[in-house]
């Protein structure tokens, strides 16, 4: 099986461990950094003393300076009106100090934790971008179960497709916490049935519960592939042929399925492209083109009967 690389941001955020757990409800990173900075905060509150004419407390050696020489010639909110200017200006305005996090790890940490409204307000991130392991918002939100949420990422562009370091998809992501409804919308938006793992080259149907709902609907899903839709399938990333018979593949393209899998090549189907034909690999390819109409309320009724 061919696989996608996913993108690699570089961008710190908790292991992709945590991310695959589906019972995780652990604390997103974001909650300690606002603890600390409470506590940062109170610290310099508490070293403020307005009351007296000695130097403000808030000035904190390093090395040969201090922080009030970094100051900004700000005076504070609320000062003794006996100060003298000169300490006026050195007093803190608490109003003015704020944290800064990394808008990745508000995205990342919205999506785990299912608020809609702070995906919505990531609007300087790319919604498909990952961290260092190569997690993205959708990973997380599809192992912590926020179906809202997986539907607005996708709404909003996210890549249904996108790997971690290790080729896990948020397909993988869904079929292995057995959940139906966000497989139905992950397949029914464009995700390859057939991505497999980078180590161990498996496949989201090779995760499966045996014999569960999931299982049976991605059965019939692969089934279809090739068949269904007159042949017509559609690539999810783009690919560069290794050999003379193979296809190059750009993300988006609709090819028709001439034939499908065959004994000596079972991970391929022989595709035409324009004029051109050449062979396909599965793990590239989707029934349905990259964020569709997804499984309606009526089709997800209809296939928890499997």
């Amino acid at each position: 099986p061919i696989e996608s690389d996913g993108n690699n941001w570089g961008v710190g955020y908790e292991s992709r461990h945590r991310s695959r757990d589906c019972n995780d409800e652990e604390t997103a990173s974001s909650s300690s950094a606002n603890v600390s900075a409470a506590d940062a905060s109170s610290t310099v509150d508490n070293n403020i003393n307005s009351n007296n004419d000695s130097e403000p407390a808030a000035a904190v050696q390093t090395g040969n300076e201090t922080d009030n020489d970094k100051l900004d010639d700000k005076p504070a909110t609320t000062v003794d009106s006996n100060l003298s200017d000169d300490k006026k200006k050195k007093l803190i305005n608490k109003s003015d100090r704020s944290v800064a996090f990394d808008p990745l790890t508000v995205l990342l940490d919205a999506a785990m934790e299912g608020d809609p409204s702070q995906i919505r307000a990531c609007v300087s991130v790319d919604i498909s971008a990952s961290n260092e392991e190569g997690i993205t918002a959708l990973h997380n939100a599809v192992c912590a179960g926020h179906t809202d949420c997986v539907k607005l990422l996708i709404e909003l562009g996210a890549d249904v497709n996108s790997a971690d370091i290790d080729g896990w998809t948020p397909l993988h992501c869904s079929v292995s916490c057995n959940h139906l409804a966000l497989t139905q919308l992950l397949v029914r938006s464009g995700a390859a049935i057939y991505c497999a793992t980078r180590a161990d080259f498996e496949t989201p149907l090779d995760l499966c519960h045996e014999g569960g709902a999931v299982e049976r609907f991605l059965l019939d899903e692969a089934g279809k592939l090739g068949k269904d839709n007159e042949g017509r399938v559609y690539a999810v990333a783009d690919y560069q042929p290794e050999r003379s018979d193979e296809l190059a593949l750009r993300q988006l393209s609709q090819l028709l399925v001439v034939r499908g899998a065959e004994p000596d090549e079972p991970d391929w189907f022989w595709c035409r492209d324009g004029n051109a034909e050449g062979y396909a690999p599965k793990s590239l390819l989707s029934l349905y083109p990259l964020g569709g109409a997804g499984a309606s309320s009526e089709e997800a009724d209809q296939n928890r009967a499997f």
